[in-house]
């Protein structure tokens, strides 16, 4: 198979974390939790099963960080309540952008809105061999690491890497996991807690 990469506007790492205390050492205590609303607008028709599926596996990307999704239906909840919007839109071409053609979606670096291409998503799940709900996971928490970090941020790393390729997935595939850095962590919180004031 040819190494194709996936534009998604992230190399894996694996992390493997093992504290012991020391003895008589005190624990740090754990961070706040922050809780962000994502109103979901699915107007790709994706199903009840992928798309919890895919925030539940965003959602895990984010525990780390002790940032928790609340994911709201679109068709029961409105902007005004969320702190974010996801589109999954159905098909790239019909929004004519000047996007990259094997874009899968995008999210302006400070803004509210994230916009998924689900033809993409599929086109690039069947071409690796990849589950839809891994991809689709994956990008959600990727580009919900744009609107909290840098403008135009990318890692040579982890969940914020610029391309993934399919070697990459099938790695992800066996240990189940892209994470932000510890930097990205303390650079997402800020973020949000300054945005809350």
């Amino acid at each position: 198979m040819a190494n194709r990469a996936i534009q998604w506007t992230g190399k894996t790492t694996l992390a493997f974390s093992l504290t012991m205390p020391l003895m008589g050492a005190q624990q740090l205590p754990a961070p706040v939790v922050l809780r962000v609303r994502a109103l979901v607008c699915d107007q790709a028709g994706v199903s009840r099963e992928t798309l919890i599926e895919a925030q539940r596996l965003a959602s895990f990307v984010f525990q780390e960080a002790a940032i928790e999704f609340l994911w709201l239906d679109g068709g029961q909840s409105s902007v005004a309540e969320s702190d974010y919007v996801l589109r999954i839109h159905c098909c790239f071409e019909k929004l004519n952008t000047r996007l990259h053609r094997r874009t899968v979606a995008f999210a302006p670096a400070g803004g509210r809105h994230i916009t998924v291409f689900w033809d993409r998503i599929r086109t690039e799940a069947a071409a690796g061999s990849h589950p839809e709900t891994l991809l689709l996971g994956y990008v959600i928490a990727h580009e919900l690491g744009h609107l909290l970090l840098p403008p135009g941020y990318h890692s040579p790393h982890g969940i914020m890497q610029d391309r993934l390729n399919y070697e990459d997935w099938s790695r992800v595939r066996r240990m189940s996991n892209l994470f932000f850095s510890r930097k990205e962590v303390s650079q997402m919180r800020a973020a949000l807690i300054g945005r809350s004031r």
